[in-house]
């Protein structure tokens, strides 16, 4: 059977896509706070994409309580992350990048979790995701700047590998796909 419209595997790349906006995007959004700056913007656009993984994951899930676990936790997850909750109780209103990140580690090691556990459930043959997960470890938080920045940058992008793969994956084992 063929699938009408494109793959799963190109919904969810066009869906990621989707989650960076424009600096005019953004500012309508968040009127209070324009003129916005590039910072804000980039930063934005990576919690945004961060974000979006969660919420694709949650769709990608097939067995009913994983879905309704992962659709009740991943919506504004990264709003959640104990680092920017700490932050903000102790008044600091402030977002550094060095905040930003640990926070977004922190996202992400729970997203990995949640991967981890739609793969095992859902996936004929999870060596090859897991193999990309193996290669980006999720960073504890703490490192320095560059080293988290780039470990953060890698971990974003094997999370999107591991969805793209999953949703192959998915497609092929519903002959839904190329498969």
């Amino acid at each position: 059977m063929a699938a009408e419209g494109p793959y799963l595997e190109l919904k969810v790349i066009a869906s990621l896509r989707g989650a960076a906006k424009s600096r005019e995007v953004w500012e309508a959004e968040y009127p209070e706070a324009a003129p916005l700056s590039d910072d804000w913007v980039m930063l934005q656009n990576w919690a945004s994409l961060v974000q979006r993984l969660g919420t694709i994951l949650a769709h990608l899930a097939v067995l009913p309580q994983t879905r309704a676990e992962l659709m009740s936790e991943m919506p504004g997850m990264v709003n959640r992350s104990p680092a920017w909750l700490e932050a903000h109780l102790e008044g600091q209103q402030a977002m550094t990048l060095e905040l930003f990140l640990h926070g977004v580690a922190q996202t992400l090691a729970k997203q990995r979790l949640a991967i981890e556990r739609v793969v095992a459930e859902q996936v004929v043959d999870p060596a090859p995701i897991e193999e990309i997960l193996e290669e980006a470890p999720v960073p504890a938080g703490t490192e320095e700047r560059s080293d988290l920045f780039s470990a953060v940058g890698d971990v974003v992008i094997a999370h999107t590998k591991a969805l793209v793969d999953l949703a192959y994956d998915l497609e092929t084992q519903t002959g839904l796909g190329p498969g």
